[in-house]
């Protein structure tokens, strides 16, 4: 649950560094010809008793007959569920007997071979589950794993808050070194080459885009550039461009290694989560505080323009993470002690 109130005090802070500071939007990409709709439907489902703490922190698709969301539900029947499954039928959760502090992420190489993040790594493996032992990691200052991004078995990274950094090689986890004031929010990496890269915050809000490895690299400095927003979510949609989004949308080039503000988004939006299939199929989701009521919004771009959408309503929204794959995508969160997941699908 730490996590939780990070994210509502960074949700206010980027309210109110925007209302101080104007983003001049610069033009946007063209990535050529327009092959992707715009036309959604949309589906919630809702999960926990609303007494206890119910939330979802990360989803993944492996098709649409078979989803997990990831986190903690607060339930009659089971004690400590930490994983709710989507069978094609129904909604189910899953025999793992987790514990109370959940998990926080979930990244997969096929339905067969599953990770978590739940402070280590939780391994499934052609159905067993195993806790990785991190006891020899030395992890210190509230450091644990909350997020994972691998390009195969054998280059699996995980990060987290107090500068937590780790790597499996396909033999064991190593923990690598970085400045502990850094907290990180999310991961996403190169599947053909391998690279990995991470945004971090620590206090200020000082967003940092880090490329991964055995001497972990900041490559990207909002406050030393004067990028003119904060960010805590990242997407890397080529081997050129990482999408970085907060209370707008920018576009970071690992080339010149500049940013660019693409798309200013309305007062009181702040984007959480983003997840794509391609560079002309891009999901940025989060929330609207514009009128002082958290509203759950999505911004799609299908590489020639961006589209708002309202996501169905609900107050006090903080999100968790998203997956998409072709024509379909998932976002997940929590509210009011429950958990929620919307389906959000192309006609």
């Amino acid at each position: 649950m730490r996590t939780i109130t990070a994210l509502i005090i960074t949700s206010l802070f980027t309210l109110l560094f925007t209302m101080q500071n104007c983003s001049p939007t610069e033009p946007k990409p063209s990535n050529g010809v327009d092959t992707t709709t715009q036309n959604f439907t949309f589906e919630t489902f809702e999960f926990g008793d609303g007494f206890s703490s119910s939330y979802f922190k990360d989803v993944w698709i492996f098709d649409e007959n078979n989803i997990w969301a990831v986190g903690y539900l607060a339930t009659d029947s089971v004690s400590n569920a930490n994983i709710m499954r989507w069978n094609g039928d129904k909604w189910f959760v899953d025999s793992y007997v987790g514990h109370s502090s959940g998990i926080n992420g979930i990244w997969a190489i096929d339905s067969s071979n599953i990770y978590f993040a739940n402070g280590a790594v939780l391994i499934y493996k052609d159905g067993l589950f195993t806790q990785e032992n991190f006891q020899n990691l030395a992890f210190t200052n509230g450091q644990g794993v909350d997020k994972l991004w691998g390009s195969s078995a054998n280059n699996i990274w995980g990060v987290g808050p107090g500068g937590t950094i780790v790597h499996f090689d396909g033999n064991e986890w190593k923990k690598i070194d970085f400045d502990s004031q850094w907290n990180f929010y999310d991961i996403t990496g190169d599947l053909n080459t391998g690279e990995i890269y991470a945004v971090a915050r620590k206090r200020g809000f000082i967003s940092v885009i880090v490329k991964l490895g055995t001497t972990p690299e900041i490559i990207f400095n909002a406050e030393e550039s004067k990028f003119p927003f904060h960010f805590a979510t990242i997407e890397l949609v080529d081997n050129e461009n990482i999408y970085i989004a907060g209370v707008d949308i920018g576009l970071f080039n690992l080339v010149t290694e500049e940013a660019i503000v693409i798309d200013d988004l309305p007062l009181g939006y702040n984007i959480s989560t983003i997840t794509s299939t391609s560079k002309n199929d891009i999901y940025f989701i989060g929330d609207d505080i514009g009128e002082g009521i958290l509203k759950k919004k999505l911004v799609h771009y299908n590489g020639k323009r961006f589209k708002y959408f309202d996501l169905p309503d609900r107050n006090n929204v903080i999100y968790g993470g998203s997956h998409s794959i072709k024509n379909f995508a998932i976002a997940v969160e929590f509210s009011h002690n429950k958990a929620f997941l919307t389906k959000i699908k192309r006609n």
